[in-house]
């Protein structure tokens, strides 16, 4: 009788032994599952806000004007030699369009300078900042604002002068000199 109750407090032992290792197990999942749903969460937010797409826009003005001598007229010219994408809603023929989250506003005042707005547009627009870039072969200058309002967009002045960009509340950033 006595092996009987060593083989039942052992079994009773064994059950304890594995409710704890359920328990810390449950634990564990849940706040896996937790973190995994935040996660989800925040990375769809801020899929949300405006990208600028500046830094890869000003690269490929400055390669197409080493190849042609000049910066390009429009959208489609630069399109029809570097970014080989089917024309469409998102690629006009005109100084204004967009790409993505952002309006771009090119403006040439002669083949060998470029000035460029940048514009967030989107749920989450007001989040991001709207900048406006000048750029030749040897320098860039380049201010950043608050987000500029869609309906406000053909009011801004293709290039404005500098007490223009304060009126908007863009400040200007460190100028970059290319070699």
């Amino acid at each position: 009788m006595g092996e009987q109750n060593n083989t039942i407090d052992n079994d009773s032992g064994r059950k304890w032994k594995l409710s704890y290792v359920i328990i810390v197990l449950a634990i564990v999942l849940a706040v896996l599952g937790f973190i995994a749903v935040s996660w989800h969460r925040i990375s769809a937010h801020q899929a949300l806000l405006p990208v600028q797409n500046l830094a890869k826009l000003e690269a490929e003005f400055q390669k197409f004007r080493k190849v042609n001598g000049a910066f390009p007229k429009d959208f489609a010219e630069i399109n029809r030699q570097v970014w080989h994408k089917v024309p469409g809603s998102h690629l006009n023929n005109d100084p204004l369009t967009w790409q993505k989250d952002h309006y771009y506003y090119r403006i040439v005042a002669n083949g060998q300078e470029l000035a460029l707005w940048a514009v967030p547009v989107g749920e989450r627009r007001e989040e991001a900042n709207t900048y406006f870039v000048v750029m030749s072969a040897s320098w860039r200058r380049a201010w950043k604002g608050a987000a500029v309002g869609q309906e406000n967009l053909s009011k801004i002045k293709s290039v404005p002068a500098p007490q223009d960009l304060a009126l908007l509340g863009m400040e200007e950033q460190k100028s970059v000199a290319y070699k």
